[in-house]
């Protein structure tokens, strides 16, 4: 099975993906969508492999046990699918919220919200992972409208003493914010 050229691509496939997002540094409910595909080939290349007792290959047997492996699956696929339409939407919710709020042209200081505000809006976006005080200072102090966004409870709990949180405490304490609104568990702030 290590020589048969369908597993391995499909297991590259999968290690390639993991690889890849373990290394990355911001998160995204879509970034799990490229496992579906691969899993369910292997899936379905598994169960037309397995020898059942006293049949032929491609038996009917296994037909049923994909059918069955198929309908079990899918309670578990709508979740997914679920909470990933739930997350888009309430991104999606986010970035029309911080549009109505903040002119186009201002800097925006975010976290996990990034890519998808630089794609949809016209803000100066600055990924607040990839900061540090230092870097951060001329960014929010150049005379420009300055926005902090973020899910605070989020970066407090799940980044605590990280990169980020130290980032967004040094904006409140060194810098200074104003809360203007929130949005779900999104706030925006006035640096």
């Amino acid at each position: 099975l290590r020589r048969n050229p369908v597993l391995i691509l499909l297991g590259g496939w999968i290690v390639t993906l993991y690889v890849y997002l373990v290394g990355v540094p911001y998160e995204n409910s879509r970034f799990g969508l490229a496992f579906f595909t691969p899993i369910a080939a292997l899936a379905g290349v598994g169960i037309f492999r397995i020898r059942l007792p006293g049949r032929a290959p491609s038996s009917s047997a296994q037909w049923a046990l994909l059918a069955v492996a198929l309908l079990l699956a899918c309670p578990f696929t709508w979740r997914a699918l679920d909470r990933f339409e739930s997350s888009v939407a309430q991104q999606t919710n986010a970035i029309r919220y911080v549009q109505t709020r903040v002119s186009p042209g201002s800097t925006v200081v975010t976290f996990e919200l990034s890519i998808s505000l630089q794609h949809y809006t016209d803000f100066k976006v600055v990924d607040l992972y990839a900061q540090s005080p230092q870097t951060l200072r001329p960014l929010v102090c150049d005379g420009a409208p300055a926005y902090f966004y973020v899910q605070q409870q989020k970066l407090e709990s799940q980044w605590a003493g990280r990169t980020p949180e130290k980032n967004a405490r040094w904006l409140k304490d060194g810098i200074g914010l104003e809360e203007l609104g929130h949005q779900g568990d999104w706030i925006l702030y006035r640096v």
